[in-house]
This record gives C-alpha cells, sequence and structure tokens, in this order.
C-alpha cells in the first residue's frame, strides 16, 4: 500500500476513534465519579484524553509495522515505549487536572498486598494521598503499569485489517482481563484501568480499517 494512502487511512482512523474514546468517557466517567468528590466531567475529559492517546499509539504502531507480520518483537519493543510514554502523559494531565483516580476498594486488591510489593518490599504508593474513592497515583505507578500493559496485550490484532471482525467482544475483555492482573503484580486503581483498557481496546478496533473476511477471498480471487 502507498505511504500516501497508509498515512490518510492513519490520520482518519486516529479523528474516528478520538470520536469514540469521548463518547465513551461520557458515559464511563459519570459511572466511575460516582460516590466521589470528582466533577464527573472533569474525570470524562482525562479518561477520553488517555484512552485516544492509547489508541493512538496502537494504530500509529500498527501502520509503522504491519507489513511486516513475522517478528513481533520491534513491535513490542515500541509498544512497550509507547506504554511508558502514555502513563507519564496520564500522570501529568491528572495532575494538571487536579484529579483523584478512582478506586473501587471491592474492585480488587490494596496498594501494598501487589505481587511486586509483597515480593520486593516495594512500597510505589507509600506516602500517596487518598480520599473517598480515590487515589493519587504516583508517577511511578502509572509509567510501570501502562508499560506493562502496552507491552503485554497484544494490542495489533485489535488494529489488524484482517481480523476476524471489526469489534470483538472477546478481544476488547481481553486485554480488560490483562488490566486487572497486572493491577495484581503492579497496582493500578481499579476499575478505572479496566475501563482505560476497554476503551482503548474499544475505539482502536472501531477506527481501524477492516477488510471482512468475503470481501478478502474476493480480492485473493481477482489477484
Amino acid at each position: 500500500t502507498p505511504v500516501r494512502q497508509r498515512s490518510r487511512w492513519l490520520v482518519g482512523s486516529m479523528i474516528l476513534s478520538a470520536i469514540v474514546c469521548c463518547i465513551a468517557s461520557s458515559i464511563v466517567g459519570p459511572l466511575l465519579a460516582n460516590n466521589t468528590a470528582l466533577d464527573p466531567w472533569t474525570l470524562a475529559v482525562w479518561l477520553a484524553t488517555v484512552a485516544t492517546l492509547g489508541s493512538w499509539g496502537v494504530l500509529a504502531t500498527n501502520s509503522a509495522t504491519e507489513a511486516s507480520v513475522e517478528d513481533r518483537a520491534p513491535m513490542r519493543g515500541m509498544q512497550l515505549l509507547y506504554g511508558a510514554g502514555l502513563g507519564a502523559a496520564a500522570f501529568g494531565l491528572a495532575g494538571v487536572l487536579g484529579l483523584g483516580v478512582p478506586h473501587w476498594s471491592d474492585a480488587g486488591i490494596r496498594p501494598n498486598e501487589a505481587l511486586l510489593e509483597e515480593a520486593f518490599d516495594v512500597n510505589v504508593y507509600s506516602g500517596v494521598a487518598t480520599g473517598e474513592g480515590l487515589i493519587s497515583v504516583p508517577m511511578l505507578g502509572s509509567v510501570g503499569y501502562f508499560a506493562l500493559l502496552f507491552l503485554l496485550c497484544r494490542w495489533w490484532r485489535l488494529a489488524e485489517s484482517t481480523r476476524n471482525r471489526r469489534i470483538g467482544f472477546w478481544a476488547t475483555a481481553g486485554c480488560m482481563i490483562w488490566a486487572w492482573v497486572i493491577a495484581l503484580v503492579y497496582w493500578y486503581p481499579q476499575p478505572t484501568g479496566l475501563a482505560l483498557a476497554g476503551m482503548i481496546a474499544l475505539s482502536t478496533q472501531a477506527a481501524s480499517r477492516w477488510i471482512p473476511p468475503s470481501k478478502r477471498i474476493e480480492l485473493a480471487r481477482v489477484a
């Protein structure tokens, strides 16, 4: 595919993914902010921005590497670096907005119960300010969590034009399950982490180019 055509597809996909993230965040934000002192629309802005940046990273990485399907190591390396950058951006934006991240105590373990904290006696969240259902995530906690999330999930499968369905339920659920499992090892407030993973997965699939299996067969015959 010509570079110019791929660039047009990428730009169009990024615009659409941002729209999907904004719509999803307008629903998820008020739900997560319920019973907290947070302004739900401020939280929605943070969620939409973080999810949009996450989706853009997946779309851009896939656009740059989709042709080289044999070796996924470079793609995982790119995702690791991008995830760390996304975590830093999430931390920085939360600071600018004066935002605590919603945390439901019955949605997961406590920070000091995470595997990394117990195994290596490292307390990333030591002395971190908390509120009613809220917690101020430190930069190291945000960077580490998103780096692992982007490293371990096979995000590129959500953006491949040859995936079986435009939007797959199990593909989206798989990313959310990874988000919860990673939080058991390297803690992050839940269900906020699950919500972000779900929005990134949903917007990526909705926005990325998809060729239905029937059309692929037709194109193969023409070729």
